[in-house]
């Protein structure tokens, strides 16, 4: 079985299109001004929105990234993000477990992890495989960028090469 590769973390913003914020805007209109900004990577987080609305909403995102050369993860919704043909999704810690979700969505699409400290971030590697990508959006709750950059060299370092590891 030919599997299309794994897209892999563009270089750029990474950035959050949330339907709580700026509400006056639809959400596509905030993922074009996003895109137009210079977003490389959109999570598209709704939160608020209906299913049906959010359906539609996730495959004209998933449309405006591709035309722009971004990639679109869904937050939390990977029934989403396959119906909507997205790059991948991010779940938390509450959501559907990593492992699901790789099951789920296969080998070529990216999975994001919230991960807390090293060891959630080597757990979010571990459970999304070798190449996930584990975004850390509490920075690790570290307390300067020395202690970020430590803390991801250490993970790195600890099994994480040829991964993409980004802060928030």
């Amino acid at each position: 079985m030919n599997v299309p590769p794994r897209p892999a973390l563009p270089r750029g913003p990474y950035l959050l299109c949330d339907d709580s914020l700026r509400p006056e805007l639809s959400l596509v209109e905030k993922a074009e001004r996003l895109l137009a900004g210079g977003a490389r990577v959109l999570q598209l987080r709704m939160k608020h929105t209906p299913p049906r609305e959010a359906l539609a909403a996730a495959r004209a995102v998933v449309a405006r990234c591709r035309q722009a050369g971004a990639l679109c993860l869904l937050n939390d919704r990977v029934d989403l993000a396959l119906l909507a043909d997205a790059h991948g999704v991010h779940v938390g810690d509450e959501d559907l477990p990593p492992e699901a979700a790789r099951e789920l969505l296969g080998p070529g699409r990216l999975v994001g992890v919230t991960a807390r400290g090293t060891e959630g971030a080597l757990a979010a590697l571990a459970a999304t495989g070798a190449h996930g990508a584990a975004v850390v959006s509490d920075a690790l709750l570290a307390q300067d960028i020395a202690e970020r950059v430590r803390l991801l060299a250490e993970a790195f370092d600890r099994g994480a090469r040829g991964t993409s590891l980004e802060t928030g």
